[in-house]
């Protein structure tokens, strides 16, 4: 499951940063395009957020238990 959040942490952020260049270098005249992209980059940080929580708890999960002797 580790490995699968951690895939899924960077498909997140390939999609992010292949996604934003073109926001930043067109011009953005009207008031309907500065909320496209206020949304891309809200919904991009919510997305980011979840997938790297799922990979920490995962990663968690993964090591060796509390308490162990070894």
């Amino acid at each position: 499951m580790a490995l699968l959040f951690t895939v899924v942490l960077l498909a997140v952020t390939t999609y992010f940063l292949l996604g934003s260049i073109p926001l930043l270098i067109l011009k953005h005249d009207n008031p309907m395009d500065s909320r496209f992209v206020r949304s891309f980059y809200i919904t991009y940080f919510r997305l980011a957020l979840l997938a790297a929580l799922a990979a920490t708890i995962s990663f968690a999960f993964a090591g060796k238990p509390a308490g162990s002797s070894q």
